[in-house]
C-alpha cells in the first residue's frame, strides 16, 4: 500500500486497500492534467436527470473497482451502461479520468468547500448532487469521504447526495438526512437497506403487475418501480421506507 499517498489524502487514518485497487489509484493520479477544480467536473442534468440535480463521478467505467475486483455483473458482462458513452463519444473518458483524479487527490472537506462556492455562484440551484454516474467506490476511504462531504454540503446548502455502489465488501453507515446510499446487488450490505435490482422486462412487468393486484401484500410493500427518468421521480434520493426494493427494467 502506498501509505504516503493515503495519509496525505485522507489526513491521519489510513485505510487497506487490496493491491489491484491500489495499482488502479496509482494509474489515474499519474495521469497529466491541468489543475482540476469541481466547477469544471460537474455536470447539470442530463437526459435522464433535472438539471437541478449536480453530478460529479469517481471516475470512468472503463477503470471501475467494482469491475476490476468482479463485484459488479454488468462489468463482468461487459453490459455496462456507464461505459457505453466511453466507447462512443470521445470527450467523455478524458472527462471522467479527470474526475478521477479530482475525486483521488481531494478531501471530503474540500470537495464540499467547492461545492458549496460553486453553489452560491449559481444562479439556478442544485437540490440533489448524485455521486457515481460511473466508476465506484475505491475503498473504504471512499465511504468516509462521501459521509464527510455530504454532511458539510447539506448543513451549508440543503442539497442532499445519494449514489448507486456495488463495494458489497465495504462497510457503510446508513442512510441519514444528508445521504442516500443505493446497493445494486439483492445481497447483504451493512449500512445499505435500499436496493435498485435491475431485472428483465417480464420480470419488470410482473412485479408491477403483481403489487398493483396486491398492494398490501407483505413481499410487495416494500417494491417499487424505476420510471426510467430521474426528471420526475425521487425514489433514489429519498427512498420511501426502510428496505425499499426499486425495480429496473434492464437497458
Amino acid at each position: 500500500m502506498n501509505r504516503a499517498l493515503i495519509v496525505q489524502v485522507f489526513k491521519n487514518r489510513s485505510y487497506e486497500i487490496q493491491p489491484a485497487i491500489q495499482k488502479l489509484i496509482d494509474k489515474l493520479l499519474s495521469l497529466e492534467s491541468e489543475p482540476l477544480f469541481l466547477w469544471d467536473l460537474t455536470q447539470f442534468g442530463n437526459t435522464k436527470l433535472p438539471k437541478t440535480t449536480a453530478i460529479v463521478n469517481f471516475g470512468p467505467a472503463k477503470y471501475c473497482p467494482s469491475k476490476t475486483l468482479g463485484l459488479c455483473p454488468f462489468g463482468r458482462s461487459g453490459k455496462c451502461y456507464a461505459e457505453r458513452p466511453e466507447n462512443f463519444r470521445p470527450q467523455v473518458l478524458p472527462y471522467r479520468l479527470k474526475q478521477a483524479k479530482f475525486w483521488l487527490s481531494t478531501s471530503g472537506e474540500d470537495f464540499a468547500r467547492q461545492f458549496i462556492e460553486m453553489y452560491g455562484r449559481k444562479r439556478n440551484k442544485p437540490t440533489l448532487l448524485r455521486l457515481n454516474e460511473s466508476g465506484d467506490m475505491f475503498s473504504q476511504f471512499c465511504v468516509d469521504k462521501v459521509y464527510t462531504l455530504a454532511r458539510i454540503i447539506f448543513e451549508a446548502t440543503g442539497v442532499k447526495t445519494y449514489l448507486y455502489t456495488h463495494r458489497t465488501d465495504l462497510t457503510y453507515y446508513g442512510n441519514t438526512p444528508f445521504l442516500s446510499l443505493i446497493k445494486s446487488e439483492s445481497i447483504h450490505v451493512n449500512g445499505i437497506g435500499t436496493e435498485y435490482r435491475t431485472v428483465d422486462r417480464v420480470t419488470f412487468e410482473a412485479k408491477k403487475a403483481d403489487k398493483k393486484a396486491f398492494p398490501n401484500y407483505k413481499s410487495n410493500a416494500n417494491n417499487f418501480f424505476c420510471p426510467g427518468s430521474c426528471k420526475a421521480c425521487k425514489l433514489c434520493a429519498f427512498p420511501p421506507v426502510p428496505g425499499a426494493v426499486i425495480y429496473n427494467k434492464i437497458h
